[in-house]
């Protein structure tokens, strides 16, 4: 049997005799060796001794990534009398760092390391174990239990401590998280609009997982809801996000809408411009009506925590100009008031390409950005191999610079896991995705996620603020995003506020005015205002105006995605967007 019996780095030979026959042991002197690294695994869900586990190590030596492999098996002595030590030894060369290790344990779990050390000996444990779950919802009756007629709710929060891991209610207010042997506390982080309530005081539970609960599935740890008092009304939000635009291409549109309110949202109304070069061709939900490039969807009732995704298929218009800007602009509303407003219209940018790198990271706005700006982030990837990919994960450790609790989940191509680990690194999961290969079917070979975050709060002028991602396909190595960077440079101190729009979307009659910022400051007169279609081009304008409140009774423009630019007498320039139906 083979073993490191003297812990210098190198195997040395055992030889097992049977009989009278003496043993023997044969130590390795070392010689000329060079870095390595080793290894011991202990299973959670797969057996303590991770007996069939396949392991798969990349790392660069001599200048060439080289790939090694390893399995954990039994009997491998060769015979019965002896058996090699579980411990795995990994030979690297010049190596200083293992670029990734990518292991399969016999329970299925697929498990990722980056930036593994050399010359050193790891122990690695199976991650889960014992999965938790439990669902978030409104608790009418306050019985502390979910009853017929009570609203779930997505988007809550739920913290896990020791660790410190975050995980998210899906659409039908469920969370789950698969965690090792110990014991732990689970709490959920109150919304705007909601708090955990039972009984007068926020629930919390206390679990142990221990060797006879390994590999369960325990559920109820519910969390009772009642209102903040902040919100007494429906509050829909949207977001959206495409697949890459390539020119004479299919692409997708993914649309999230939701209902963070404490009231259903009644006679829903979801209104989409496409722009002049992406033509919807169909949609998971068919839209109502259409007028040129606007969209309407007439959604009906959208429940108290309900959320879901609408997909639209769409083709890139085949004249269309490479490196073009689109903007596809998304607005929802209904006939009731909504607790806030701000989230009710969406823009999505896009850059028109040819040929591009499928696996990357976009953020808008882009380059310079004022330290109060909420910056969209979207992650894509595609299956370039030559067979179906059945697993896809998505990590972004995210940057001191941005504010974590600020994070917003926006739209993605598919339906997914999601938490957050080690404090700041987020992380989707894609079970079962069975992506295609792009030589296969191109379209359905693309995926992507979407997020909303702010800038961390007392940042400096010229801050940047840098941002990638890491994409698994599969046992595959990782796929590094590039890096997309974002520099603070907030404005003269003088600027007083930002543009009000209302209503938003507009239908005969649309209202402007400057909010202050600050409600201890006096508000700031318009002077001027231009009105912008989708193409960029000049639709209204109005000057000399040095009024509070500028009013258009009769909206003399035709449906669709427009961008309003205001001047005060500050001379400072106010932006907006607004959906004219």
């Amino acid at each position: 049997g083979w073993a490191d019996y003297d812990l210098d780095g190198d195997l040395d030979l055992y030889i097992v005799n049977n009989g009278n026959n003496k043993n023997f042991l044969f130590t390795n002197k070392g010689g000329n060796l060079k870095n390595s690294a080793c290894l011991s695994f202990t299973g959670n869900q797969s057996n303590a001794a991770a007996i069939g586990t396949k392991i798969y190590i990349k790392a660069n030596v001599y200048g060439n990534d080289i790939w090694q492999y390893r399995e954990i098996a039994a009997q491998t002595g060769g015979g019965v009398s002896a058996q090699n030590n579980l411990v795995q030894h990994i030979g690297l060369g010049n190596a200083n760092v293992i670029d990734s290790l990518i292991i399969l344990w016999p329970s299925g779990l697929i498990q990722t390391e980056t930036n593994v050390a050399v010359d050193n000996c790891l122990s690695i444990l199976e991650k889960g174990g014992t999965t938790i779950s439990g669902i978030a919802f409104n608790d009418l009756n306050g019985n502390c239990q979910i009853d017929n007629g009570e609203a779930v709710l997505s988007n809550m929060e739920i913290t896990i401590e020791p660790g410190g891991q975050r995980v998210y209610t899906d659409q039908n207010g469920l969370y789950q998280i698969t965690l090792p042997r110990g014991k732990y506390t689970i709490a959920q982080n109150n919304s705007t609009n909601w708090m955990s309530n039972c009984g007068g005081s926020p629930q919390i539970h206390e679990v142990e997982i221990t060797n006879r609960s390994r590999n369960q599935i325990l559920s109820g740890f519910n969390f009772s809801n009642i209102s903040t008092g902040l919100c007494n009304s429906s509050d829909l939000s949207v977001t959206g996000a495409t697949t890459a635009l390539r020119v004479g291409f299919a692409s997708m549109l993914a649309i999230k809408v939701e209902n963070n309110g404490t009231l259903p949202g009644t006679n829903v109304e979801l209104v989409v411009d496409f722009g002049s070069d992406i033509l919807p061709t169909s949609s998971t939900i068919p839209w109502t009506s259409n007028i040129g490039t606007v969209y309407r969807w007439s959604l009906a009732d959208i429940a108290i925590g309900e959320s879901y995704t609408i997909y639209v298929s769409t083709m890139i218009d085949a004249n269309a100009t490479i490196g073009d800007t689109t903007r596809v602009g998304l607005a929802i509303g209904s006939l009731e008031k909504d607790c806030d407003l701000s989230d009710n219209i969406f823009e999505e940018t896009g850059i028109l390409v040819g040929a591009i790198d499928p696996n990357d990271i976009l953020v808008s706005p882009e380059g310079t950005i004022t330290s109060d700006e909420v910056l969209q982030y979207k992650i894509r990837f595609q299956n370039v191999g030559n067979t179906a990919v059945k697993r896809v994960v998505i990590k972004d450790e995210l940057p001191n610079t941005l504010d974590l609790s600020t994070l917003e989940l926006g739209s993605a191509s598919h339906s997914f896991r999601f938490h957050i680990e080690d404090d700041r690194t987020l992380i989707w999961e894609f079970e079962n995705i069975n992506l295609p290969d792009s030589t296969t079917n191109e379209l359905a070979s693309n995926g992507f996620v979407s997020f909303r975050i702010k800038p961390a709060s007392n940042l400096a002028n010229g801050t940047a603020i840098n941002n990638h991602g890491v994409i698994y396909f599969d046992f595959s190595e990782a796929v590094n995003t590039n890096i997309v960077q974002n520099i603070i440079e907030d404005e003269l101190p003088g600027k007083g506020g930002t543009l009000n729009i209302f209503p938003n979307p507009a239908y005969k009659q649309a209202n402007f005015s400057i909010n202050p910022r600050d409600l201890s400051l006096k508000q700031v007169e318009i002077q001027s205002i231009a009105i912008f279609n989708s193409l960029g081009q000049l639709v209204h304008e109005a000057r000399g105006l040095e009024q509070f409140r500028y009013q258009i009774n009769d909206l003399q423009l035709t449906s669709g995605y427009y961008v309003v630019k205001v001047l005060g007498v500050d001379n400072n320039e106010y932006t907006g967007r607004m959906i004219v139906q």
